[in-house]
């Protein structure tokens, strides 16, 4: 799960195989994601072949235990750190 500036988003990974899916405005993208050693890559190409692949690594940092994503697209990138909250 995955908060976004237009609500909770729900992400799952079919690894090896090209899904249907849609980003959070709509945009129909097919989806296919492959371990890369200990990162998740998923490429998101739009269905229509109108804008370039969505690039998005994801993985823990050793040290801190943290999730780092980096999402990569048309030469422009950005990093987000997530950190677990404790349950209370």
């Amino acid at each position: 799960m995955t908060p976004t500036p237009l609500g909770d988003r729900l992400e799952t990974f079919k690894l090896g195989e090209s899904e249907i899916d849609v980003d959070p405005d709509g945009n129909r993208l097919v989806k296919t994601s492959v371990w890369r050693g200990s990162t998740l890559v998923t490429t998101a190409k739009d269905a229509d072949g109108l804008r370039p692949p969505f690039v998005t690594e994801r993985c823990i940092e050793p040290k801190t235990g943290r999730l780092k994503q980096v999402s990569s697209h048309d030469g422009v990138s950005f990093t987000r750190i997530f950190v677990r909250k404790e349950s209370q």
